[in-house]
């Protein structure tokens, strides 16, 4: 049974190899899409501030500090931000990226916030 089962399979499992590479291979102008580069840091918010679950912040490099801004005011800061996220934010968008607040840490107050 069991070289029949590949004998008679094997036609089918050929045709899955490709599926269409040949197709997706060709460049086409509506088939392209920009992918935004995102990553999820943990960010401790500055003595009375608390940072919002579901809302956007400014993210800005001042001086040796990575800081979220709610307007003008310094409502957070970034602890241990990798390097190459830092040169990121320095070189795509002149210092200032956006942060999305996705989860807040019940005991710590300490939020996951998304740079894009």
């Amino acid at each position: 049974m069991g070289v029949d089962f590949i004998t008679t399979c094997a036609i089918s499992f050929e045709k899955s190899w490709d599926r269409n590479l040949t197709e997706l291979a060709q460049p086409s102008l509506f088939a392209q899409t920009i992918a935004l580069e995102k990553s999820t840091y943990l960010a401790i918010p500055k003595e009375g501030c608390a940072l919002e679950h579901g809302k956007w912040y400014e993210v800005v490099i001042l001086g040796s500090e990575t800081v979220l801004l709610k307007g003008l005011d310094p409502v957070g800061v970034y602890r241990n931000l990798p390097q190459s996220q830092i040169e990121m934010i320095r070189s795509n968008s002149g210092g200032t990226a956006l942060g999305y607040v996705n989860r807040i840490l019940e005991h710590s107050g300490m939020a996951e916030v998304t740079i894009t």
